[in-house]
């Protein structure tokens, strides 16, 4: 399951409510609405100014403490504010529900407004709105003046505090028809369920062939393996601040660790990753789901940032595509759930994974530690040329985190003839089942950018690969 917070906006009688109103009735078996003016205070704790207006265009008319105990409570448990009574016609992992929050100033309270994911402000021209608000009757009804006097002035007032403090906010058209906005909202809302961002963080150069296109890299074989799972691609620098970290990991819905070299305690890679691991680990404690998965040297940093030490050893299995020992818990585990049968099959005794490493994490080592008893679940082993057995799969008991010592990206997007690249169609379906299975774990996160400008200007798309097939095993690399 995961939530999508939408926040419904605008000045007074500009449609925001029958638009909540309308949105939810599209989603009937998925979505409520809490709507901020449930929450006034009693006329009789409302300030009154130097005119005798009643100031109810003010946040300390409302008992904003109740609103967020009340969306605190749907945070906990959304499921129970259904119609249905906590039910859906289909509860999965993939499941969305939705909480539309309607109000006047719900986007003046930063604490309501940090928790939306989408934001749409009603607006209407003040003539239009002096009409539609002197034709309603509200008790107690407004007296002579009230409008011009007092709730234009606050309209005015709190939508310049409201543009100083709030990015993202999309601006409806109040004057275009019910229909119209209702089909902009829903197909907005639909396309951000299905809207995916995972960033995949940048590796240090260590190769002197390398170094002069650039300090860090990432393979384009791990973007395509990404992108061809229907999700488009972060590249993360070593060099951002940690608080720009924090503000990119709000941004994506999953994080990828690649293959390399670099040292798992001393490094940039190290570092930078440990950030995001800490963010993670909260992150998904508070029920804000966001998968890591790990490649190669990936995994082998999730074991020591699990473990709190590196604890590699030499499990030499360079350049060689290997058959996959599965264990006894690989029935009830995340990452194969989807695989058919003759699949799993086929992964046991074809050599479906290639490896590409000098270090792992034998099993004995896993087995003699005790966090990483605890953190990790061993869905596979392997020999390594030494002897050593090491683990090849893993996942997290509690977490959405996986490891992999093994290569699925190479199956279908690298090349190079001298290399143990696995190509057949079975390895074809693993590398293609196991992209889409992270894809599908970062779909339950509902991080996003700011504003598209900010969404495009951190894509892949705004670098260019260096064809690098003469002097590496990759074809493509992007540099930066």
């Amino acid at each position: 399951m995961k939530t999508l917070v939408v926040g419904i906006g605008g000045m007074t009688n500009g449609g925001k409510s029958t638009l909540a109103t309308q949105l939810q009735q599209r989603l009937p078996h998925s979505s409520c609405i809490i709507a901020q003016d449930s929450f006034f205070k009693e006329d009789s704790l409302v300030p009154v100014d130097s005119s005798g207006f009643k100031q109810y265009d003010r946040l300390d008319a409302l008992h904003m403490d109740r609103m967020m105990e009340e969306v605190s409570s749907w945070q906990r448990d959304p499921r129970s504010f259904l119609p249905s009574g906590g039910t859906t016609p289909e509860r999965s992992h993939q499941e969305v529900l939705v909480l539309i929050i309607e109000g006047f100033l719900i986007f003046n309270y930063r604490p309501l407004n940090e928790l939306m994911n989408k934001r749409y402000f009603l607006e209407i021209p003040y003539d239009e709105c002096k009409k539609r608000r002197c034709s309603r009757v509200y008790t107690p009804p407004d007296p002579p003046g009230y409008f011009d006097g007092h709730v234009w002035p606050m309209y005015l007032e709190n939508r310049q505090e409201m543009e100083s403090m709030v990015q993202g906010i999309v601006l409806l058209d109040g004057l275009k028809s019910k229909a119209e906005l209702l089909g902009y909202v829903y197909d907005d809302v639909t396309m951000e369920i299905e809207n995916l961002r995972v960033s995949i963080l940048t590796q240090e150069v260590m190769d002197d062939v390398m170094k002069p296109f650039g300090k860090t890299y990432i393979p384009d074989s791990y973007v395509k393996y990404i992108e061809s799972a229907g999700s488009r691609v972060v590249p993360i620098r070593l060099t951002l601040t940690t608080t720009e970290y924090e503000k990119i990991f709000k941004s994506i819905n999953g994080l990828l660790l690649i293959g390399g070299s670099a040292d798992l305690e001393t490094s940039d890679f190290a570092r930078v990753t440990r950030v995001f691991y800490r963010l993670a680990l909260q992150a998904n404690d508070d029920g804000d789901h966001f998968p890591i998965w790990g490649t190669c040297m990936g995994l082998q940093l999730l074991t020591a940032l699990a473990a709190g030490e590196s604890l590699l050893t030499k499990t030499p299995a360079e350049n060689i595509a290997l058959p996959l020992n599965l264990t006894a818990n690989v029935p009830s585990s995340r990452m194969f759930q989807g695989f058919p049968s003759e699949l799993m099959n086929a992964l046991s005794k074809e050599p479906l994974t290639g490896n590409f490493h000098h270090f792992g994490i034998t099993t004995k080592t896993f087995a003699e530690n005790e966090k990483l008893r605890n953190f990790y679940t061993i869905l596979s082993t392997n020999v390594a040329e030494n002897g050593a057995r090491f683990v090849s799969t893993m996942e997290g008991k509690r977490y959405p985190f996986y490891g992999v010592q093994w290569h699925p990206e190479v199956n279908r997007f690298q090349w190079k003839p001298n290399l143990h690249f696995p190509h057949s169609s079975n390895a074809v379906r693993v590398s293609s089942l196991l992209a889409e299975f992270f894809v599908n774990e970062g779909r339950r996160s509902f991080h996003s950018y700011a504003t598209p400008e900010e969404e495009a200007s951190s894509l892949i798309y705004n670098y260019v690969p260096v064809n690098t097939q003469k002097f590496t095993g990759y074809e493509q690399i992007y540099f930066f």
